[in-house]
């Protein structure tokens, strides 16, 4: 997915480069002068670059975060029946208890198993 732009980009910068060492060696010096930029287009360019860079950092950390703490609620929630499960033991039934604790340690592995159909490969 990447390599299509940085190949045009690669090639592209090699054209440009031939072309301008092609007009200093012909004698074409004021050509080769007119191709190049001065420093404040790259400082331009730098600073939405740094931009840019720091606002996808932010938003892919929000999006961690947040997937963390629906995790760390899934887990407490599963958690929390198993407790009452094993608080009221005498009233669900052994086997009915074992089989909704299994169930539960179960849940968050088919969950990520959902969400990232690959992980347990």
């Amino acid at each position: 997915e990447v390599r299509g732009p940085v190949g045009w980009i690669t090639a592209w910068s090699s054209l440009v480069s031939i072309a301008y060492k092609m007009c200093q060696w012909n004698g074409m010096d004021s050509l080769a002068r007119k191709m190049c930029l001065g420093p404040t287009p790259h400082s331009l360019i730098a600073s939405s670059i740094g931009l840019l860079l720091v606002f996808r950092t932010n938003s892919a950390y929000q999006r961690f975060t947040e997937g963390r703490k629906t995790w760390e609620q899934i887990l407490n929630t599963c958690r929390d029946i198993t407790r009452m499960t094993s608080v009221y033991e005498h009233n669900v039934g052994l086997k009915r208890k074992q089989r909704i604790q299994r169930l539960l340690a179960a849940f968050p592995y088919v969950l990520q198993h959902h969400i990232q159909p690959r992980c347990l490969d």
